[in-house]
């Protein structure tokens, strides 16, 4: 099938990430939506995901970025601070760049949900 699409009602099924990954803030749900299929065995494989994450008293830190990433901010705000003190506060409508090795923490005081894209096979 060429085309593959989610209607909106996906935002609200996204399962927590704790659920694949049991270290995971319990604040963050993610899944993967689209992606390159694996039997392709493709040099360049992509993974579409949605990410919603609830309410944070601080910024949660994330693992040191093996790839790329970026996404646009669907609903809420996003908070994301990196390795050399810049913090950037966005809302529905902005889009972001994580740049491959960077160190980030991100939160958010009310919610967000987000639509990333990352250069992997789907993994959640």
């Amino acid at each position: 099938m060429p085309i593959t699409f989610k209607r909106e009602s996906a935002f609200y099924r996204v399962p927590p990430l704790s659920a694949q990954v049991p270290q995971a803030p319990a604040e963050i749900l993610m899944t993967d939506v689209f992606g390159t299929d694996p039997e392709t065995k493709a040099a360049n494989p992509m993974s579409a995901m949605m990410f919603v994450m609830e309410s944070t008293k601080e910024l949660v830190p994330a693992p040191k970025y093996e790839y790329d990433e970026t996404g646009i901010v669907a609903k809420g705000t996003f908070v994301i601070a990196d390795e050399t003190g810049t913090t950037v506060t966005l809302t529905a409508g902005d889009t972001f760049w994580i740049s491959r090795g960077s160190t980030i923490s991100f939160g958010t005081p009310d919610f967000c949900v987000c639509f990333k894209v990352v250069p992997r096979y789907n993994r959640f």
